[in-house]
């Protein structure tokens, strides 16, 4: 009696290690699925970086281009500033 009472137990036991099996391959999945959207959101991260280099890099150099024609000038002292007529007087 004891190998069918075993025997019972054993397949009462079946479906639980199933479900749990299956959960099991469900959490898998999941952490699949969202390390690879980490991924996805981390060379988009890594991408904006980069473009925001190249327009902090874009910025300075314009700032150093509008310096070297005088912008300064304009800004500190737009009281005496003269801005000259429009193209069509």
């Amino acid at each position: 009696m004891h190998t069918k009472d075993s025997n019972k137990q054993n397949a009462a036991e079946a479906p639980i290690q199933s479900n749990e099996q299956r959960q099991i391959e469900q959490l898998e999945t999941k952490v699949a699925y969202l390390e690879h959207h980490i991924e996805q959101l981390n060379d988009a991260l890594v991408e904006l970086q980069l473009d925001n280099k190249t327009a902090k890099d874009a910025l300075k150099y314009l700032y150093q281009q509008v310096q070297s024609i005088g912008g300064s000038q304009g800004s500190q002292n737009s009281d005496n500033f003269i801005e000259p007529p429009p193209p069509h007087y």
